[in-house]
């Protein structure tokens, strides 16, 4: 039975502040909709704004308002499938090669906790590679802080060096982002980014590994 109408207006109010504020980022975007459809107030708070404020973990502060935003970048870059990898390493090799998180990041397509990568604060000029077989990935030129707690970049090194997958999983659509030449999962890139692209990449710091600029001495 469905509450009165005042009271669902309540509801709706307080769980759109509650996004707002990220309180509810905390939870999963499915067990959201569970309890929006257990309390009857799905016609008031859609699906489609419900996956949108878990679009890319946290907000940001350059993020458009909620409910004019899309949830992801234009399709015609984008492929269904991950692509066949030119670069391969055994299982024996990559876990010898590779620390237990970037295993797990790069391998299971995990995802690092916010604010807890080496590479988050990084500015130093240098270029950032692929962990798993050094492909030059994105430079520091690129990157800018979005608040959100990953390293985030406007634009990729070089057209091609990495690869957009549709993502279904977790109840979501997303954008994910593989190295182009080994497969290795870097984050997820979303159309709300500074910059003439408009995408911002959302990458793993266990997936990338820095190399600064290395300034020549004059003579």
């Amino acid at each position: 039975k469905r509450l009165p109408y005042r009271y669902g207006m309540a509801v709706r109010g307080a769980f759109r502040s509650l996004i707002r504020t990220e309180v509810v980022s905390i939870v999963h975007p499915s067990a959201a909709v569970f309890f929006v459809t257990t309390l009857g107030f799905i016609p008031l708070i859609s699906r489609a704004q419900l996956n949108a404020s878990f679009s890319s973990h946290t907000p940001h502060r350059i993020r458009r308002s909620m409910g004019d935003r899309p949830t992801k970048p234009s399709e015609e870059d984008v492929v269904t499938e991950h692509p066949k990898p030119s670069v391969k390493f055994t299982e024996e090799e990559l876990r010898e090669k590779l620390t237990e998180e970037e295993y797990r990041v790069t391998q299971q397509q995990g995802t690092e906790r916010a604010f807890t990568g080496k590479y988050v604060t990084v500015s130093e000029d240098g270029v950032f590679n692929c962990v798993v077989c050094g492909n030059e990935l994105f430079k520091t030129d690129k990157k800018f802080d979005s608040g959100t707690g990953w390293p985030s970049f406007s634009d990729v090194a070089e057209k091609g060096t990495v690869t957009k997958v549709i993502d279904e999983s977790h109840g979501m659509e997303r954008t994910e982002v593989v190295c182009t030449k080994c497969g290795a999962h870097l984050g997820h890139v979303f159309p709300d980014g500074p910059g003439p692209s408009g995408l911002r990449y959302c990458i793993n710091s266990a997936s990338l590994k820095f190399h600064p600029n290395m300034k020549k001495d004059k003579d």
